[in-house]
């Protein structure tokens, strides 16, 4: 009898878990919920809003300064990026490295090898001359690397970016910059597939290269993404790579351009950061996107993926800036004896680098890379025009500091907003408001924009996903309106929601609708922030009072 019992509990457990499963799938297509189609989510947008008051504010003329700050004079205090690993002696080199030999997290715990290798040479006692000699590491991503030193902000003894580009891109500016080793540690950059993908763009085109993918992301043949090329190595290559691709005698003729907006007006996400890129492609949404081979081995989510290298190596190569003293060069030449050592390769290779060495890679002067930034930063959106509305945090845990910080960056980041462009913003605490409608930014609406941001005042509680919901009512609207355009959201926030809609009622309503939500995470990591932006291919990024100038423009000038 008690036997029977147990066997009738088990069983009924069994039945409820079946039933929930049912519903699970049947009514929300599994844990994660499905993608409501955008009629849905329409449908669910306008029950939420029902609920949700917006108010509309008066609008002011603000003060217009147009200043001819650069991205570079918006950079941060250099020790905003501290050094992985000080100095031990008086002489000694720093070296300025790409991020993905040198960080220390737990979000990438094989992004440190130069760090292990820096910490035992300083260890083991170099001498130059009789004179003790140690290195120092400082991690800073490539291109914001680039922005320092070409500033002048901050000029470290020896650089080692990712690949060449960027040392041939210094150069260009004039920076004496001089090239003593191509290669400290192999990686490369890589176009990463599904295998269904890869059989059928190998089936039609023969191979996997870049012009093979450029062709079947312009027909629409294939779902595509890759990386800023104003933030990311990998990013740059793709770039130059595709110019190079259509046109190998001038990456800047006619055909190239063509080929190349033909190529972006199919391209599904453009990442701020490979991570994100990695993200991203973890949600299944993308059959390709772009990658480095050490950070594609150390993901676990990408084994079931093809990977195939391309453009120019990412090799890790050694610059010096400047002239060092005579004890400086023999500790730079001790310490690249020091990393070529066979227990520190074996370490690299631990560590996911020197795979694919039989890929010579492609010859590309990085020269133009300035160009073709300027060139993407024109044609990525097509004849699209941007529209993008704001959406910022006033609840009390901005006020002070936070609030002033947003506002100067908002302000000073005006210049890059073009004027086919169209603008609004919206504010919430515990209320939401639309302290300006959107509209085209001509000269009026800068002084609308000018006068809104300096209005803005802190308090009250967070109502996040309400101000969401209201901002995608308003988008839609618009683009309802206005059908060539390309709605955008950037949300700025310090916290996690305290009070309206949660992340889990919006979540997939957002999707739904297609709307990317970029959004800066002020003063600290949001978990809801990211998987936001995720949802349909956007970027988070973390930002504070120091680096939130820099940060901010950076992403204006990409966008915009």
């Amino acid at each position: 009898m008690k036997a029977n019992k147990a066997i009738f509990a088990i069983l009924s457990v069994c039945v409820l878990i079946g039933i929930a499963v049912y519903l699970a799938v049947t009514l929300f297509g599994g844990v994660g919920g499905p993608q409501y189609d955008e009629a849905e989510a329409r449908a669910m947008m306008e029950q939420y809003m029902k609920k949700i008051s917006v108010t509309e504010a008066k609008l002011i003329r603000g003060d217009l300064s147009f200043s001819d700050t650069s991205l570079a004079d918006t950079l941060p205090d250099i020790d905003k990026y501290p050094l992985q690993v000080k100095p031990s002696t008086n002489v000694y080199i720093e070296i300025m490295t790409s991020t993905e030999k040198a960080t220390v997290s737990a979000d990438a715990p094989n992004d440190k090898w130069l760090v292990e290798v820096a910490e035992k040479f300083n260890r083991s006692g170099v001498t130059v001359d009789g004179v003790p000699v140690s290195v120092a590491i400082r991690a800073v991503a490539s291109g914001v690397a680039k922005d320092y030193i070409v500033s002048g902000k901050h000029v470290p003894h020896v650089f080692t970016p990712s690949n060449e580009i960027w040392g041939d891109s210094i150069a260009a500016e004039g920076i004496e910059i001089n090239l003593v080793k191509k290669r400290m540690a192999g990686n490369t950059a890589g176009i990463v597939l599904t295998k269904d993908a890869h059989k059928r763009i190998t089936d039609k085109y023969g191979e996997i290269t870049v012009a093979a993918v450029n062709k079947a992301v312009g027909d629409g043949e294939l779902s595509f993404g890759y990386t800023n090329p104003f933030a990311s190595s990998v990013g740059m290559n793709m770039l130059l790579s595709t110019l190079y691709a259509a046109s190998p005698g001038d990456i800047f003729s006619d055909a190239a351009v063509n080929a190349f907006e033909k190529f972006q007006a199919n391209v599904r996400f453009t990442a701020y950061t490979t991570l994100q890129m990695t993200a991203s492609a973890a949600t299944g949404r993308l059959e390709g996107f772009v990658s480095e081979s050490q950070q594609f081995k150390n993901s676990k989510d990408l084994q079931s993926y093809v990977f195939t290298p391309f453009g120019v190596r990412h090799d890790s190569p050694v610059y010096t800036l400047g002239g060092l003293s005579g004890a400086q060069q023999g500790a730079l030449d001790e310490f690249l004896r020091f990393c070529d050592s066979k227990e520190n390769q074996d370490l690299a290779t631990k560590y996911g680098f020197n795979q694919y060495e039989n890929y010579a890679g492609e010859n590309m002067d990085g020269s133009g890379a300035s160009r073709a930034q300027k060139l993407w930063k024109e044609k990525k959106n097509g004849s699209l025009d941007v529209v993008a509305l704001f959406v910022c945090d006033l609840s009390g845990s901005m006020d002070g500091s936070p609030i002033n910080s947003v506002r100067r960056a908002l302000l000073n980041n005006m210049q890059y907003i073009g004027e086919t462009s169209h603008v609004g913003i919206l504010t919430f605490s515990d209320k939401v408001q639309i302290a300006l409608p959107l509209a085209r930014f001509d000269f009026d609406q800068m002084e609308y924009y000018a006068g809104a941001v300096q209005d803005m005042r802190a308090g009250g509680s967070t109502a996040l996903y309400d101000a969401v919901t209201a901002g995608c009512q308003v988008l839609m609207d618009y683009r309802d309106a206005n059908p060539n355009t390309r709605p955008i959201m950037f949300i700025l926030s310090d916290g996690e929601r305290t009070s309206g809609l949660t992340y889990r009622q919006i979540e997939r309503m957002a999707a739904g609708l297609g709307i990317p939500i970029n959004t800066i995470s002020y003063n600290g990591k949001f978990p809801e922030l990211e998987s936001l932006s995720n949802l349909n291919e956007a970027a988070c990024i973390s930002a504070d009072d120091e680096d939130v100038m820099y940060k901010l423009a950076a992403f204006f000038n990409a966008e915009f």
